[in-house]
């Protein structure tokens, strides 16, 4: 009679378990890396509502003149600013560009104007297609906030 020992793993034993823990721990690095890239695109649009928002405060006095119909769109004189990575002005190698539009709805003296403002990472300001970057829009009635 043949006996067969039961210590150990067969290879077709271990060659499954390592094809099972491999696959797991593929899994979690695809997972961890998805998660890190939505951390960073996240960080990236709070930051470009956060300058788009602190542009309200310095175009939103009066008196609100209209800008141009693609002040958005494109770097527009009297539209557009150049910002560093910690959103100060700044002309050598802009991180990000900031657009705004002001467009009269009713106007003065009791006038409603719509301000919007705009970040766009200094690399993708020239690419064709819908805007990258973050924007912000508010109403502004009687010239104040």
């Amino acid at each position: 009679m043949h006996r067969t020992s039961s210590r150990g793993f067969t290879l077709v034993e271990a060659l499954v378990a390592i094809a099972l823990v491999t696959s797991g721990v593929l899994a979690m690095a695809a997972l961890a890396f998805q998660v890190t890239r939505q951390v960073a695109w996240s960080r990236e649009r709070l930051v470009g509502l956060w300058l788009a928002d602190a542009a309200m405060a310095v175009h939103l006095r009066p008196p609100l003149i209209d800008t141009a119909a693609d002040c958005l769109s494109h770097d527009v004189a009297g539209c557009h600013d150049t910002l560093d990575g910690h959103g100060a002005p700044t002309a050598i190698a802009p991180a990000y560009v900031r657009r705004w539009r002001v467009t009269t709805i009713t106007p003065p003296p009791d006038g409603v104007w719509s301000v919007s403002a705009c970040l766009v990472p200094a690399a993708a300001r020239g690419r064709p297609g819908p805007l990258a970057g973050a924007c912000v829009t508010r109403l502004v009635h009687g010239g104040t906030p």
